[in-house]
């Protein structure tokens, strides 16, 4: 009897229970950090100067030097309104460091619901696993930026892509894209697994390919520069040429001696510390690999 209890604990109640631990320690430990002073100016305070001038009416706007008057030029990050009307209740910067850890959290869950479907004795191990991850410790602990956004919004992508849903799918490549300008390279490398190993979703999975990287340059070459200013992350490849064409080609004749690079000491630390946490498990997934392709 006992063991039946156990066990219906373990296949309903564990995971939720460790990811309400998880949010309600993130957020408590997030405060009190901030109320030691041990949050920054950059980036905490500039996103949080943005978000509270969006949430007054004043769009993305920005007087904290030496970043653009308008935070688009830098980052197009259009999904920062949505977290406006957190700044209505709490107009100050505790509300991106609660957004950070809602955005840890809300990642969780789809991972969890994936797993429970086809090893529901083995999710609550995989919440576990993300719980304790030390790396996503780090993320709780650093500076808001906008890119956390992404978190939720590509793993409901995930689970879209797993329950076969089409348009659920089309609503996270959508918000996806609204996060920042270099997002359409991830929507671009689900199109490409689409396309690869996924036959069902490939007219999905070519429209995901062309709209994400059409997105990306649209923003970067036309969009960003109507503001007056030029794509200033631009200048990480300025030493591989002046144009998208000429980067693009000397990031192909790198190709080899990078690949020769993914296998340093360096490098095999940093995948170690990456996968230990979750038992290589991600190593063994059937082609989702192509989804880290951006963050290589």
């Amino acid at each position: 009897m006992k063991s039946a209890r156990f066990r219906g604990f373990w296949l309903h109640y564990a995971a939720p229970a460790l990811i309400a631990l998880y949010a309600i320690a993130g957020i408590t430990l997030a405060l009190i950090r901030h109320a030691s002073f041990h949050t920054d100016v950059l980036d905490l305070g500039y996103f949080t100067h943005i978000v509270w001038n969006t949430s007054q009416g004043r769009l993305f706007a920005n007087d904290i030097p030496p970043n653009p008057p308008i935070s688009l030029q830098d980052h197009f990050a259009l999904a920062l309104i949505f977290l406006a009307p957190m700044m209505w209740g709490m107009p100050d910067a505790r509300a991106l460091l609660i957004a950070t850890i809602l955005c840890l959290v809300l990642a969780m869950i789809p991972v969890y619901l994936i797993v429970r479907d086809k090893h529901p004795l083995l999710a609550p191990f995989v919440v576990l696993a993300m719980v304790l991850n030390p790396l996503g410790h780090q993320l709780a602990t650093a500076e808001f930026h906008d890119i956390m956004l992404a978190l939720p919004v590509l793993s409901f992508a995930l689970y879209a892509l797993y329950r076969k849903k089409q348009v659920w799918l089309t609503v996270a490549f959508g918000l996806a894209l609204l996060v920042r300008e270099d997002m359409g390279v991830y929507v671009a490398c689900f199109g490409l697994l689409m396309l690869i190993i996924r036959p069902g979703f490939r007219r999905l999975g070519l429209a995901a390919l062309v709209i994400g990287l059409g997105w990306s340059l649209a923003i970067v070459q036309i969009v960003i520069p109507m503001f007056g200013a030029q794509y200033r992350h631009v200048n990480v490849f300025i030493n591989m040429g002046d144009s998208f064409g000429q980067i693009a080609q000397t990031m192909l004749s790198r190709l080899p001696t990078e690949f020769v690079g993914l296998f340093t000491a360096q490098r095999l630390g940093i995948y170690l510390r990456l996968f230990l946490p979750l038992a290589f498990l991600p190593l063994f997934v059937a082609g989702e690999q192509l989804l880290w392709l951006p963050a290589s």
